[in-house]
């Protein structure tokens, strides 16, 4: 018969942390009002109107709330026309151009060169763009030197499609915008490089570095997050739900908005970077340690991975050491070995021991739940004396609220420290890990 656990869900949960949140790299765009929501149905090989695409760059540029009143300057962009006052306000802005015959053709759909022409102005470097030649050959040289066209393939003809448009809002997020002043021949244009269209029309910055501290531990020679942050090198960025924590001793890329009055920097988007080199060993699989040598069975062969002789070691949320004593007694759990760097020697060591239980009565008070099978055996979840962190059959943080009745816990604890994943039975029918037993 089949054999489904909750213990189960929690490894596929863990062994596929390497990324944080959406596997979307451009959710947060959409989050954020950066890219506009009608893409985010969209197909990415679907190609992009002109109408749609000054939408798109209205958002870009924050000012989704602050466009010009209509007025007819294209006689084919009539005022009911949905994109009509994002047309006019790029218009204005000489971002976006119409034709000799004073049409704008929204339905048209725009071709990769013209869009490179529009982001090129919008960055401010069209005036670099006429000296070198203008349209399309200026424009596509000086998208070239501002790395605007990393990572993208598209010939200047071709028509642009969802999928390289969102490449190219994200190309352009992490250019510095050039600076205009003075009036008539008296022009100077100045680049400051800390001063990104990202910074400037959002007040974000995209940043890259290793995750060093959560709210519980820390790899060695720093410290501790306060709570609800991490620590990226030295530096300390507030998250929500518990972002990022996973990530500890990745090399991440991540995004962080800046609060004008407090400074506090808070995290938009995190992902860990391909420098990582993690594997993870579940219990199941452990054979032995030996030194600085974990031996386990991968399939039907047996394989090693050492680790630094000065890793940190994490377990179950806090810092420790690593024993053999320590390995041989995990039954349910994983052993996950972290290099940020990508060398041969790993030079962290996250440990996650779970014992489980069926939910049974619960004292909402002390927040205690009992074992159903076994009344004598509780779990006290009571988050005034340690830290309780709860999550659902996701990996989305919940609340003591959430737990209910016959609901499986799978707990990791440590001293101070508790992780609980909860699955219900309508969880586990859809659950793709189970295990097969015969019934005999």
């Amino acid at each position: 018969m089949k054999k489904i656990t909750a213990i189960l869900l929690i490894l596929s949960i863990l062994c596929c942390c390497g990324t944080f949140a959406s596997s979307d790299e451009y959710s947060w765009l959409f989050e954020r009002g950066i890219a506009a929501g009608s893409l985010k149905s969209a197909q990415d090989s679907d190609p992009v109107t002109r109408g749609e695409f000054a939408s798109v760059l209205i958002g870009v540029i924050g000012m989704n709330g602050l466009l010009s009143p209509f007025s007819a300057i294209f006689s084919d962009v009539a005022e009911d026309n949905e994109n009509a006052r994002e047309i006019i306000t790029l218009s204005e802005m000489n971002i976006i151009s119409g034709y000799s015959d004073s049409t704008f053709r929204p339905e048209k759909e725009i071709l990769f060169a013209e869009a490179v022409k529009a982001l090129v102005c919008l960055l401010g470097y069209g005036y670099k763009a006429s000296a070198k030649g203008g349209y399309p050959s200026g424009y596509l040289a000086v998208a070239s030197e501002l790395k605007l066209l990393s990572g993208i393939t598209s010939a200047y003809s071709d028509k642009l499609t969802v999928s390289t448009l969102l490449k190219l809002i994200d190309n352009a997020l992490d250019v510095p915008v050039s600076e205009i002043s003075g009036v008539g021949d008296n022009l100077t244009y100045t680049v400051d490089n800390s001063n990104t269209l990202l910074y400037k029309y959002h007040n974000m910055k995209r940043e890259k570095g290793t995750v060093t501290a959560t709210p519980y531990s820390a790899l060695s020679g720093y410290y501790t997050a306060a709570d609800d942050a991490i620590r990226i090198g030295k530096d300390e960025y507030f998250v929500s739900g518990g972002e990022g924590y996973s990530l500890i001793g990745q090399a991440v890329e991540f995004v962080y908005s800046i609060d004008e009055t407090t400074g506090d920097r808070k995290i938009v988007y995190i992902s860990a970077t391909d420098k990582n080199r993690v594997l993870t060993v579940k219990a199941d699989d452990y054979v032995n340690l030996s030194g600085n040598t974990v031996t386990y069975n991968d399939g039907d062969k047996t394989k090693t991975v050492t680790f630094s002789a000065s890793a940190d070691v994490i377990y179950n949320g806090k810092n420790g050491s690593i024993s053999r004593t320590l390995l041989d007694g995990i039954n349910e759990g994983t052993i996950t070995f972290v290099s940020a760097s990508g060398g041969s020697s790993y030079d962290l060591v996250i440990i996650k021991d779970f014992k489980e239980m069926k939910a049974g009565k619960t004292d909402e008070i002390k927040k205690i739940i009992y074992n159903a099978d076994d009344p004598t055996e509780k779990l006290d979840l009571d988050d005034n004396s340690k830290t309780v962190r709860i999550f659902d059959s996701k990996g989305k943080p919940v609340n003591f609220k959430f737990i209910s009745t016959d609901d499986i816990l799978s707990y990791a604890v440590n001293d101070d420290y508790c992780e609980v994943y909860v699955a219900s039975d309508s969880v586990s029918g859809i659950l793709s890990e189970m295990t097969e037993e015969n019934s005999g």
